[in-house]
């Protein structure tokens, strides 16, 4: 009953769903996305937005605005895509809002794996295990590095990395990755 009825309404709900992308990119903690289905608009968004993705053979990737008469460019698309799969491919994708099923999704670096959907939630599951298995601060740090450096220069980009690893080099978790990788035993 509350439909949009002018530009500021439809303004203000359309920054509600690109908040939530700013809210995935911004999460100290990485986020593992598992698509299965169809991921179309905001759920393109939300699945570009995480930081590792898996999907099924049958997933399928919709850039549907740009058939309906809308800009492809919303809920961080067309800041993430080319990120992704590289401008060439993502103006393709973009311009034709022709669909991206998971074998190819997987063939071009838009997911990471593809998976068969009964073990989808199981695999994304393991991943985050064996991420939980690092030091806090390397996890932390990481992402936080990657996607700075993505906007970054070059050597912005090493200032950055510097600075994170000498703050490394200072915490208890490196002391005892070190003493344990010379004892020949896991931290």
């Amino acid at each position: 009953e509350n439909v949009p009825s002018g530009a500021a309404d439809w303004m203000a709900l359309q920054e509600v769903f690109s908040n939530l992308m700013t809210q995935l990119h911004k999460m100290r903690q990485p986020v593992i996305g598992a698509i299965q289905g169809a991921a179309v608009g905001a759920g393109l968004g939300l699945a570009l937005a995480c930081d590792i993705r898996l999907a099924t053979p049958t997933t399928q990737f919709l850039v549907g605005a740009v058939k309906v008469g809308l800009s492809a460019g919303e809920c961080g698309i067309s800041y993430y895509l080319p990120r992704l799969i590289g401008a060439g491919r993502a103006f393709e994708i973009m311009l034709t809002g022709r669909p991206v099923r998971g074998p190819e999704a997987h063939s071009i670096g838009l997911i990471s794996d593809i998976v068969e959907p009964n073990t989808l939630r199981e695999r994304a599951i393991e991943l985050a295990r064996v991420i939980a298995s690092n030091a806090p601060y390397s996890i932390k740090h990481t992402k936080q590095v990657m996607w700075a450096n993505l906007e970054n220069n070059f050597e912005a980009a090493l200032e950055l990395e510097n600075h994170v690893q000498v703050v490394g080099l200072l915490t208890q978790d490196f002391e005892e990755a070190a003493k344990a990788f010379t004892q020949k035993r896991q931290p």
